[in-house]
């Protein structure tokens, strides 16, 4: 009698998805998180609360997928990126909300002029008028793809995470941004501290999502109903540690 053997199928990487977006959403990652592709002026990480890296630590299969896409190649992640995308609008499959790096980032160095081609190709390939989420966690990198963004006339709002009140604040400052509130000993203490520097600050916002679900409502709101990070005019988005 002839055993079957068991072959191994290739891996190849997907578009990700994620809860906290409307149905249809697209997530792209390109690395695991607190990896190579991190910063590490990265104060989540530096303070080990970089929420990405406990979800990883408890789903290790999350951590292994970033891995093997760092290890793939930004340029070859980009290309299959950019395939998958075709297909579903070919489909006629919506895609409201497209958000990058809900786990890892970017590459955290300058891109070579083959990754920069395949970046530029990927992110053209986005469905005309979806809000993208792009956030960056150092201003080095937020001002390397802002140049990027000019240089290939990409509709992208590349958004620096501030890593200290001080950079937030700064008059140097002058792009989108973003901070995470630490200050407070419960979720609901550093959404009221957010609330309050929101005040004080112009343009600034609280992010809903997190928001809704501190306050436990009964219907969350989910990125792509609030497009708040992908608009250029809100200055700064403040996400509460949760």
């Amino acid at each position: 009698m002839q055993t079957k053997t068991k072959t191994k199928t290739s891996w190849k990487p997907t578009l990700g998805s994620f809860s906290k977006a409307v149905e249809g959403s697209v997530a792209l990652n390109f690395a695991e998180s607190g990896g190579p592709n991190c910063s590490t002026k990265c104060e989540a990480l530096r303070k080990g609360v970089c929420y990405a890296v406990h979800t990883e630590k408890v789903k290790p299969s999350i951590q292994v997928s970033g891995q093997r896409k760092r290890e793939a190649g930004f340029a070859a992640l980009c290309q299959a990126y950019k395939d998958q995308i075709q297909k579903r609008v070919a489909k006629g499959e919506k895609i409201p909300w497209i958000r990058f790096s809900t786990f890892g980032s970017v590459p955290n160095r300058k891109l070579t002029p083959t990754e920069l081609e395949a970046f530029a190709d990927m992110v053209e390939s986005f469905p005309a008028g979806v809000p993208v989420h792009f956030p960056v966690e150092t201003r080095e990198k937020a001002e390397r793809f802002r140049a990027i963004a000019v240089a290939f006339n990409l509709p992208l709002v590349v958004r620096e995470s501030c890593q200290s009140d001080a950079r937030m604040k700064s008059s140097e400052n002058t792009g989108p941004s973003s901070r995470i509130v630490f200050n407070g000993a419960t979720k609901r203490e550093r959404l009221d501290n957010a609330i309050a520097l929101a005040k004080e600050l112009p343009d600034a916002r609280v992010c809903p999502a997190i928001a809704s679900t501190i306050l436990r409502r009964p219907k969350p709101i989910k990125c792509g109903q609030c497009t708040l990070c992908a608009q250029a005019c809100i200055k700064t988005i403040l996400y509460p540690q949760h």
